[in-house]
């Protein structure tokens, strides 16, 4: 009679040790996929990142090569100024005048 007992005893502790396995196992693969899922997930933000982080480079890769053009636009104007501003000034050398035609020469070139 009390080795019924003990053997029905064991016997329920076995069903409800392997019930709980089960359970176990089952949240260990919910577990795992989601792990699987998380870690797809966060390449994927990290691609897009990656991805944005290069469309930014490349716009900023254009702004600069824009800057450097009209940098370029600006000395070729600067140089033409001066070669301008220097001839007329040599031309002012050139001819002896007096000091107001010289003034309104100068003017008249600024």
């Amino acid at each position: 009679m009390v080795v019924d007992k003990v053997n029905k005893f064991l016997s329920y502790v076995k069903w409800i040790g392997l019930i709980l396995i089960a359970i176990g196992v089952f949240i260990l693969i919910i577990k795992y996929s989601r792990g699987k899922s998380g870690q797809k997930e966060n390449i994927e933000k990290k691609i897009k990142e990656a991805e944005a982080i290069q469309n930014k480079t490349e716009e900023d890769l254009k702004k600069i090569n824009e800057l450097h053009e009209e940098k370029k636009k600006i000395e070729t104007e600067i140089e033409a100024t001066n070669k301008r501003y220097v001839d007329a000034v040599e031309v002012l050398k050139s001819k002896p005048s007096t000091v107001s035609e010289s003034y309104n020469k100068l003017k008249n070139i600024w």
